[in-house]
């Protein structure tokens, strides 16, 4: 049987007037037999909202779908600039 991975793009966000620095990071989960439980998505919003505790309250998203909003973003700055 395939393993199935999970990856989450992290990022905290700052707050200097508490002493918070900002981060990202990304977290993969492996899960060897590739059957997580659970119903189709149930098990990898577990681990979202569980990263999303475990990191006090930061984004958490899928990687891919945070690499593609970021492209997007860049995109875009990228056009304004053009103009």
């Amino acid at each position: 049987m395939e393993s199935k991975t999970f990856a989450f793009h992290v990022e905290g966000h700052e707050e200097l007037a508490a002493g918070i620095r900002g981060f990202t990071d990304k977290v993969t989960v492996i899960v060897d037999s590739g059957q997580p439980g659970g119903d189709e998505g149930q098990f990898e919003e577990w681990i979202r909202a569980s990263l999303a505790e475990w990191y006090d309250g930061a984004a958490v998203e899928n990687w891919e779908t945070a690499q593609q909003r970021m492209a997007e973003a860049e995109a875009a700055f990228v056009r304004l600039q053009q103009d």
